[in-house]
């Protein structure tokens, strides 16, 4: 079994299978077999974890099709996982391990009796994602020759060819997430499912409209919602990323978002979130009105949960704040709900962003919010840092906002940050909401951070109620 040095392990089986008819590799202690176990990093990538670890090892390259959960009922404190997994390799000799015929094993045939139902229920499985039962490309026997093939045929079109090994980072029978070595710049192949399905049409048609700013895509694979793009060669910002790096990101961003300003994208067609104003307003009532219950099932005493009264207040705030930032000016464009240092690629001047999932189309300034906060999770060595990087991003908007509507977008954006982070996961209108303690106490924390930024704004917004309540109506008619 091979351990790795993470204290917080967790253990699974690996269910590996080879060739047609195929083959599973058993570990044999002269009377019995069990399937082999490893230990990977509790609530890490398990498919690059576990190719590697396979590879280490047992000398045996793979990939990783899905995970299947112990037989166990129900899962207790020793349960584990099972890893079904493909190779194409048969490893080191060892007197130990075997590759065996599964047609030839039977329940008597392991210590474990979980491990044959295991192995039942993945090859039940696999055939079921090959025949079409369950949708899933990746969860097939032979899915990585066949992209394997194809990749090689796209990459030739521009001059590349695979020279070296592949890295599976993400895996699950509609996901993949693989980075190829050529003898060029690597390429890497992704595809994507539900709930991320927009990804595949943002990704694809952002790259066509800025490619200046995303990841060129060389090819596409509409069955599986992937695509292929070439590496951009660079880092992410990290605490030791010099100030005029992150200047790079911030002027890049606001680069990105004023050339997004007034051009014949359909944004929101292709799968971007809503995020206008116009459209949050929609999202205020039914939003707060989970808020109460969830107000009332907090055990402890501090921070103090808000009362309906509170709640309250907090929709007419938001009612007459947004309504006051619609009537603004302050145009839509182009934003990044997720825009964190690993979705930034830094490459001396030039900066990319990646994973557009969150892409959205609304009030800009809140994609700036995002990265501030990055920014600030941080050290430091100056406190001016931050108003160079404000400073830095705002320099492109002075070209086409007057400083009123640039100064008011600039004040707004913590408010508008937050609530749409809460409102656009969704969780909210979870159903099984109220068996998910952990989402119920983020959602109660990020209310009372809503709470805090409406106060903060309605001190400095000036415009008269009768003003408020005039654009408030206009925009909900």
């Amino acid at each position: 079994m091979l351990i790795t040095p993470d204290k917080q392990a967790e253990t699974h089986r690996v269910i590996l299978l080879r060739g047609k008819p195929p083959s599973v590799l058993v570990v044999f202690d002269g009377h019995h077999q069990t399937l082999p176990e490893i230990e990977l990093p509790r609530g890490e990538r398990i498919a690059e974890h576990l190719t590697e670890a396979v590879r280490d090892a047992y000398g045996i390259e793979g990939v990783s099709l899905f995970s299947l959960r112990s037989s166990s009922e129900p899962p207790g404190p020793s349960d584990f996982g099972y890893q079904v997994m493909e190779s194409w390799s048969a490893g080191n000799a060892s007197l130990d391990r075997r590759w065996v015929a599964v047609d030839s094993l039977s329940l008597h045939s392991f210590r474990d009796p979980d491990d044959f139902q295991a192995l039942e229920r993945g090859l039940a499985q696999t055939e079921a994602y090959a025949i079409g039962n369950q949708l899933g490309p990746f969860g097939k026997v032979g899915w990585f020759p066949e992209l394997k093939d194809w990749v090689e045929s796209e990459i030739s079109k521009h001059g590349l060819r695979l020279s070296g090994p592949y890295r599976q980072l993400n895996t699950g029978p509609r996901f993949s997430l693989i980075r190829f070595e050529t003898n060029g710049v690597a390429v890497w192949f992704k595809a994507v499912g539900e709930p991320n399905l927009r990804e595949y049409p943002v990704t694809v048609a952002l790259s066509a409209y800025f490619p200046a700013f995303l990841p060129e895509v060389i090819a596409t694979r509409p069955e599986w919602n992937g695509w292929l793009a070439k590496e951009v060669k660079g880092s992410h910002p990290a605490p030791a990323t010099r100030m005029d790096a992150w200047i790079t990101v911030a002027r890049t961003l606001a680069e990105l978002q004023v050339l997004s300003l007034g051009q014949p994208y359909p944004l929101i067609e292709i799968g971007c979130h809503d995020m206008r104003v116009t459209s949050l307003l929609k999202l205020i009532d039914p939003f707060l009105q989970v808020l109460p219950d969830l107000m009332a099932e907090q055990t402890t005493p501090s921070p103090a949960p808000l009362t309906r009264e509170e709640l309250g207040t907090l929709r007419t705030q938001l009612f007459d704040l947004f309504a006051a930032i619609a009537g603004s000016g302050m145009p839509n464009s182009l934003g990044h709900l997720d825009l964190n240092p690993g979705n930034i690629v830094l490459s001396g001047d030039l900066c990319v962003f990646l994973d557009w999932a969150e892409a959205c189309f609304g009030q800009p300034f809140s994609t700036f919010q995002y990265l501030f906060e990055q920014f600030h999770r941080f050290p430091h060595e100056c406190e001016s840092w931050s108003a160079k990087l404000l400073s830095a991003y705002t320099e492109p908007w002075r070209q086409v906002l007057v400083p009123e509507v640039l100064a008011e977008g600039i004040a707004a954006a913590p408010l508008l940050a937050v609530f749409a982070h809460a409102v656009s996961g969704g969780t909210w209108r979870d159903a099984n909401l109220r068996f998910r303690p952990k989402q119920k106490a983020y959602l109660r924390s990020l209310t009372r951070r809503i709470k805090r930024e409406a106060d903060l704004l309605s001190h400095s917004i000036p415009r008269s109620k009768e003003s408020l309540h005039s654009e408030h109506t206009r925009l909900c008619s």
